[in-house]
């Protein structure tokens, strides 16, 4: 309890050795955060999260949610620094006043260091002036939810991701967000086309994008000799200067092509955790998982001792001390092996799994939330 020392009121605290998230950890906040928040059917409360394995593959927590009213909503993949309240706007404060509150705390104790047990008072002054009401509707207005606003993001804001997307497709037509048409966007193409060709690249442009001059008196002639009367006018000379594009002058720079791998399934997807569709699909997933496993488990006998086992990869340091037999966090196995929670193969990932010591089986440490120092692991279906 002493490291709760200073805390928030009503605040609840839980610790693991690898400093990361688990399942049952996550379980108990939940339950903490339905009590705070008085969720229930008749007052349903939107929870926004990402996709780790701890929010999205918790059956526990998804039954508890659809039996207290709570909406579980997943975001796709890296856009919760743009689209999670609690990032967008409550994160910086925060850190701004923990740093403030630790820099004072340093002066007023010279001679001392922040241990573990001084964290909690810390955070707790610098929670208390950022948990606010505003800061928290704020969030959600910048991030378009309340009240909603579907063109929150703008257009030049989505230019980082030029370098990575991927070529257009024969066939498939790119509305044009601006123009709002099809049509708009292949006279675009066509525009680019002639002056790629090079065919009297000045008068086309002129023609296609603004109108020439001669345009305008074809079509009033009268008003072209009023407004030119010695007979001159824009088009008496054609253009001959051709038009380039700054993006020939100096493209953006692409990303190479990656090959066609397989998807990393653990990234999870955009949608809502607590609805049945979604349920069905994760038992189906784990119960496939566990037979698989089972048969796995009576075909082929994994390494179990250091001796059998090899560093994840060259750049990883040894480690100085012994370490016991039931580590092997930072083992490389047979090509075959596969993780019990995503299915991926070790040979088509190439990262570091730890083994189950209960079934001897297999999981990325992403996918389990643990680290590679992590002595002992049980998977979700052992435990």
């Amino acid at each position: 309890m002493e490291l709760m020392n200073g805390a928030p009121p009503g605040s609840i605290y839980a610790c693991h050795k690898s400093g990361w998230m688990q399942m049952d950890i996550f379980t108990t906040w939940f339950k903490h955060f339905i009590r705070s928040s008085g969720a229930s059917k008749d007052n349903p409360v939107l929870l926004i999260l990402d996709g780790h394995a701890t929010h999205a593959k918790n059956l526990d927590v998804i039954d508890t949610a659809r039996e207290n009213g709570v909406v579980m909503l997943c975001l796709p993949p890296h856009c919760s620094h743009r689209m999670q309240p609690l990032d967008v706007n409550f994160m910086k404060p925060i850190s701004t006043y923990y740093d403030q509150e630790l820099e004072k705390w340093l002066r007023n104790n010279q001679g001392r260091v922040v241990t573990t047990f001084q964290v909690a008072e810390l955070f707790g002054h610098a929670y208390m002036k950022a948990a606010t009401a505003q800061i928290a509707a704020s969030g959600f207005h910048k991030t378009g939810i309340h009240p909603t606003k579907r063109d929150i993001f703008l257009p030049h804001e989505f230019e980082a991701a030029e370098a990575t997307d991927r070529p257009i497709k024969e066939g498939e037509n790119v509305q044009n967000v601006e123009a709002g048409t099809v049509e708009d966007n292949q006279s675009v193409k066509d525009l680019h086309a002639v002056v790629s060709s090079g065919e009297n690249t000045g008068a086309i442009v002129n023609e296609n994008i603004a109108g020439t001059a001669s345009d305008r008196h074809a079509k009033e002639p009268e008003e072209a000799d009023e407004t030119d009367p010695g007979g001159t006018s824009d088009d008496a000379v054609p253009s001959t200067s051709g038009y380039v594009s700054p993006f020939e002058i100096s493209p953006p720079p692409k990303a190479t092509t990656r090959n066609n791998k397989k998807p990393n399934a653990t990234r999870g997807k955009t949608v809502v955790l607590t609805r049945s569709p979604y349920k069905q699909e994760l038992i189906a997933a784990k119960q496939g998982k566990a037979e698989k496993t089972q048969g796995h488990s009576e075909k082929r006998s994994k390494p179990s001792t250091r001796d059998q086992q090899k560093t994840t990869t060259a750049k990883k340091a040894k480690r100085a001390e012994p370490v016991p037999e039931t580590d092997s966090s930072s083992a490389e196995i047979d090509d075959d092996a596969e993780c019990i929670y995503c299915g991926e193969l070790w040979s088509k990932s190439n990262e570091a799994m730890i083994q189950c010591t209960s079934c001897e089986e297999w999981a990325h440490l992403a996918c389990a939330g643990k680290e590679d120092h992590d002595v002992r692991f049980v998977c979700d279906f052992c435990d």
